[in-house]
């Protein structure tokens, strides 16, 4: 009994997390449309995930929404000065190389 009921559980939890990814990738095909109300559709998902993934502690997606917050909100033309922090803050910093002579 108790197998079945883990393995129901991952089974659950691994189809929230399809849905997640189905959802990013509507609101990014979303946010290419110049219509304006697809627009504020790919905003509300992306902002749906971003709160989704933040009570999940889910770093990966968190910055992925945070990204298409950004995108979204410029285009959009709404105030994301906060978003825009958050995701410098969390991005992991990318090193450069030095090369030998």
């Amino acid at each position: 009994m108790l197998r079945f009921l883990l393995v129901l559980m991952v089974f659950m939890v691994s189809l929230y997390a399809l849905s997640d990814i189905k959802t990013l990738n509507r609101a990014d095909s979303l946010i290419k449309s110049k219509i304006k109300s697809k627009n504020f559709r790919a905003y509300n998902d992306y902002k749906n995930i971003y709160l989704r993934s933040v009570m999940n502690g889910d770093r990966k997606l968190r910055i992925r929404s945070l990204k298409g917050i950004v995108r979204s909100g410029n285009k959009l033309h709404i105030d994301i000065i906060r978003y825009k922090k958050e995701l410098i803050k969390i991005q992991p910093k990318k090193t450069k190389k030095l090369k030998k002579a």
